[in-house]
């Protein structure tokens, strides 16, 4: 029996649509071991990633994949996210570059603006949840 394996930009998919969807457990099942991310407020690996994440994705109401790009083993997203806090809503764009190896993410680099009313209400909300 033949194993097809997905493609980059369908796992790429797969995953950005668990992870905001609030799957978490399926979203943490793409992504490979020796994860590694970079992003505006942070920076580490798959545990640091992960840390609060059902938290964080409680706080979208929406991902809207506008354009991405594949090759080989690397693809580039452009979504925008919707967000709702108690205290109000907004939308941040966000550019996504991921590396795949083995069927898994390996490594994320993601890319916004931090000054964003979205990234403020997100942080407020997040700050607000720990205290």
């Amino acid at each position: 029996m033949t194993t097809i394996t997905p493609r980059p930009d369908e796992i790429v998919t797969t995953y950005l649509t668990a992870f905001f969807g609030g799957d978490i457990a399926t979203a943490r099942g793409l992504v490979h071991d020796d994860f590694r991310f970079v992003a505006p407020l942070d920076s580490g690996g798959i545990d640091e990633f992960f840390a609060g994440a059902e938290r964080k994705a409680a706080l979208i109401r929406n991902l809207r994949i506008q354009r991405l790009w594949s090759d080989a083993d690397e693809v580039a997203t452009v979504y925008e996210l919707e967000i709702e806090t108690a205290t109000g809503s907004a939308s941040l764009q966000v550019f996504e570059w991921d590396r795949v190896r083995d069927g898994r993410v390996v490594a994320t680099t993601m890319l916004f603006d931090t000054a964003d009313r979205a990234v403020e209400l997100m942080r407020d909300a997040l700050t607000a949840a720990a205290s």
